[in-house]
């Protein structure tokens, strides 16, 4: 009985992402593209995230996971840190830094983010090489998440957004709401949030627009053995700067609480579409990876010590 509960959950589950993916079908080139800044905001940081295309919130607990989400994580008890290491497009690359402790009925996060462009040359209204300069993007976030239900969780980020273009700089202050619920069907979650809602300075006297990204996903999980367990998961995204919705569907399978394997593809997006991953739990050590195909292929690396 079990057995034909848990199929018939798939197929149900299956239908709905199809039907959301068709009716978010994209519209064409964004009427809004470029008139928002900040747009490091957007970067996925954790690869046990990015593997499964942006989904699966409620499956991880790395502290990673704060950045993409105030409250839906997996509330394993116990410290954590987490580093990562991301090449992101047209050779950027991506560091992040976070801390989380998980107590019974609250947990604590703090994270810091910071993408390097790399340099860039300086030169005069004739061409002529004068210098170089280095932009930079630069995130620091608090988190708060408490448990008010068994079932529900509810979240909120604070966070101070920094960017620098040669000598020109702004500082943003932005806050992320987030909630979770673990339905009454078995291994299965909603999770719902709105980020970037804040207010920014101004950069060469032209105050910088944040876009605010609201997000609903739904996970579920279904147990293929004793060993094996598959988790698929689906998110669908709003974005200001977009003219569609964003669908994205993953899935995780979980093969002796050692390996993780992971995939993922999103819709609509400009730069992003597949993604695949793995994670090692070796101990206290947690090691993952991510791929996603884009322009020239993005690579994401995590590590994570459990206290």
């Amino acid at each position: 009985m079990d057995k034909f509960f848990s199929k018939k959950r798939l197929l149900v589950f299956i239908g709905l992402v199809f039907i959301v993916s068709v009716l978010s079908a994209g519209t064409g080139t964004d009427k809004r593209a470029g008139e928002f800044g900040l747009q490091f905001l957007k970067i996925p940081v954790s690869p046990e995230l990015s593997g499964m295309g942006g989904t699966g919130d409620m499956l991880h607990s790395s502290p990673l996971n704060i950045f993409h989400h105030p409250a839906a994580f997996d509330w394993q008890r116990g410290a954590s840190v987490a580093a990562s290491q991301n090449s992101w497009l047209f050779e950027t690359n991506m560091y992040s830094l976070a801390w989380k402790n998980v107590m019974f009925n609250q947990a604590f996060g703090l994270g810091l983010k910071y993408l390097d462009y790399g340099q860039f040359d300086k030169r005069t209204e004739t061409g002529k090489l004068v210098g170089s300069y280095y932009p930079m993007n630069l995130r620091v976030t608090a988190n708060y998440a408490r448990r008010l239900t068994p079932d529900i969780y509810a979240g909120l980020n604070v966070n101070l957004l920094y960017e620098k273009i040669d000598t020109s700089s702004a500082l943003a202050f932005t806050t992320d709401l987030g909630f979770a619920y673990l339905t009454p069907l078995r291994n299965t979650s909603v999770d719902f949030a709105v980020k970037n809602l804040g207010m920014s300075g101004k950069m060469d006297e032209e105050k910088i627009d944040i876009p605010i990204i609201a997000d609903m996903g739904v996970t579920t999980g279904f147990d293929i053995n004793d060993f094996t367990k598959l988790s698929p998961a689906f998110k669908l995204v709003y974005m200001q700067d977009h003219d569609s919705l964003l669908p994205a569907i993953g899935a995780n399978i979980k093969l002796f609480d050692l390996l993780a394997l992971r995939v993922g593809y999103k819709f609509n997006y400009n730069e992003e579409d597949l993604s695949a991953g793995f994670g090692v739990t070796i101990r206290n050590f947690n090691l993952n990876y991510s791929f996603m195909n884009s322009i020239n292929g993005v690579h994401k690396f995590a590590i994570c010590y459990r206290f």
